[in-house]
């Protein structure tokens, strides 16, 4: 029987209009460190207002590794007892110094091994705008299944790209969870540049 991908998803963050984006106060020796859970702070990562104010369920980041979500997300995760993640903490700010409360830095523990183009098709799909022209595309962001770890939510190998399953997916959107968007991962398109591109994290 073949490995389901259908049931996977990477996490993204929506960018919607005015979303609150940030930017970090400290320097971050290692993003991707906190992004797989490899570094916990002890004390709160400091971030500062940098666009936008609208305060949504994930708050981009000028790390454009770092996924900030809300305390309700987190209860979700926990409530629904979703494997594979954690939390570091984190304190946002406005411009007047104004303390943003109610958002963790989320921390992925769950693995998968590294992404395999071999695993992925390639196709040419039209040009995005009627001047351009059509291009191939590598569809598929998949991993050797052996290689998962069966964790809800994972990171695979060498990577940022936080992927879940579906009822991770089902329950943030059942959730009505703002700013949070989910590619399914035997759909996604990726421009083939060439050969040594790698298309994720």
């Amino acid at each position: 029987m073949s490995f389901d991908y259908s049931r996977f998803y990477v996490l993204e963050e929506a960018f919607e209009p005015r979303a609150l984006r940030v930017a970090s106060v400290d320097e971050i020796a290692a993003p991707e460190a906190l992004t797989r859970a490899e570094s916990i702070p002890d004390e709160p990562i400091r971030f500062r207002r940098d666009e936008g104010g609208r305060r949504l369920d994930l708050v981009g980041t000028t790390e454009a590794v770092l996924n900030l979500v809300s305390d309700r997300v987190i209860a979700t995760l926990r409530d629904s007892s979703f494997t594979g993640w954690t939390t570091y903490p984190i304190e946002i700010r406005e411009w007047n110094g104004e303390i943003v409360p109610g958002y963790q830095g989320l921390a992925v523990t769950g693995r998968s091994g590294a992404l395999d183009k071999s695993l992925s098709r390639v196709e040419v799909l039209p040009p995005y705008v009627p001047s351009g022209r059509a291009m191939p595309h590598r569809i598929g962001l998949l991993f050797p299944p052996e290689t998962w770890d069966g964790s809800d939510i994972f990171v695979p190998e060498e990577t940022t790209g936080v992927m879940v399953t579906a009822a991770v997916r089902d329950a943030i959107q059942a959730l009505g969870a703002t700013n949070m968007g989910f590619g399914r991962i035997d759909q996604v398109a990726l421009h083939v540049l060439d050969e040594e591109s790698e298309p994720l994290g």
